[in-house]
């Protein structure tokens, strides 16, 4: 089916695993059943899908290996699961969907690899990738392994990602990964005019996965934080079925924690929760490498704070970092930065 539209509270300092908390914080308050109240810690299943196809600058895929070579984390603690892209030399060759065969290959790829990880639930999923279309993948996990459960995604980025071939201005397909969960099919009526092998393809994205479940999750099932830059085509979906944004401005006006207790409440009727933070919800000045920077966005302090309250709801089985581009100039490492955030949740 597609969418037819154009404790007790502690002491204020508290170490664990060698890392210590914001003063401000308390066990009580952490929302933490990842890191110190259940045992995620010690069983990490960590995935890096080092693709960037689906982004218009390069330099993304190496955003995964590098960010792991900061943490902190005791690996005999962890699982990982490496994903290297599938990449041929004409990858670039459809106008607005730029990539698309190869990102069509790697999900399908990624989703055989990882799946088994969403199924068994045996550990926390932390999942580090190149550019965001592979957000994709990861709901499609999810909703794959669990076809009969409501997925809930809590979207926390400065773009909306709704756009689909027949309405992308730039055909970066790192806009797209909202449009492939929520099934959203493309338009004849739309501006750009796509050749058949892209509709086909656009298809096959949608239904991927052994299930060919299509849609992965349903606009009431989502929610957009530090959402601030997007396209007419984007808001027209947001509007149409009222899905559930805060902005900056909200953020400022009820605080981090209130935001986040919005949320999880908003989200009480899924199953499971998927999370995908795109490092460009941080403000450019913590947030130079990567793609896209917008001002207004999260400081780091608040990212963390955020991520932290967010993981207290049990019905997270996924963490997604992303966009974490080493080779743009930079005055503060986004590699070091999102290390840093990693290092103090887990």
């Amino acid at each position: 089916m597609h969418l037819n539209i154009p404790i007790n509270p502690c002491k204020k300092i508290i170490i664990f695993y060698g890392y210590q908390l914001p003063m401000t914080l308390q066990v009580k308050e952490l929302y933490s059943h990842h890191t110190i109240l259940g045992g995620f810690v010690n069983n990490i299943n960590i995935i890096t899908i080092s693709s960037d196809i689906g982004a218009g600058k390069k330099g993304a895929y190496k955003g995964p290996k590098t960010v792991i070579e900061h943490l902190n984390f005791n690996q005999k603690k962890c699982s990982f699961t490496h994903i290297e892209p599938l990449e041929s030399p004409d990858n670039l060759k459809h106008e607005f969907a730029k990539g698309i065969d190869d990102i069509v290959r790697i999900q399908t790829h990624a989703l055989d690899k990882i799946n088994s990880l969403f199924t068994d639930k045996s550990g926390f999923n932390l999942i580090i990738s190149g550019d965001h279309s592979n957000g994709h993948i990861g709901i499609s996990a999810v909703k794959e392994s669990n076809p009969e459960k409501k997925i809930g995604v809590i979207w926390i980025d400065a773009h909306a990602d709704l756009h689909n071939p027949s309405t992308t201005p730039s055909g970066n397909m790192h806009g797209m990964p909202l449009a492939m969960s929520l099934g959203i099919a493309i338009n004849p009526a739309a501006k750009n005019q796509l050749t058949d092998l892209e509709k086909a393809l656009w298809s096959q994205l949608l239904q991927i996965g052994s299930k060919q479940i299509c849609p992965k999750i349903t606009p009431e099932s989502l929610v957009f934080i530090e959402l601030r830059d997007f396209e007419d085509e984007e808001t027209a979906i947001i509007d149409q079925f009222k899905i559930k944004c805060f902005t900056p401005e909200d953020r400022k006006k009820s605080g981090v924690k209130k935001l986040a207790e919005q949320t999880l409440n908003y989200l009480s009727e899924c199953d499971f929760i998927y999370i995908s933070f795109d490092v460009d919800s941080m403000d450019p000045s913590v947030s130079e490498g990567t793609g896209t920077p917008v001002p207004g966005g999260l400081s780091k302090q608040e990212a963390i704070e955020l991520l932290s309250f967010l993981l207290k709801s049990p019905k997270v089985i996924a963490l997604e970092f992303t966009e974490i581009n080493p080779d743009l100039p930079q005055t503060n490492s986004m590699v070091e930065v999102a290390a840093d955030i990693l290092n103090q949740l887990f």
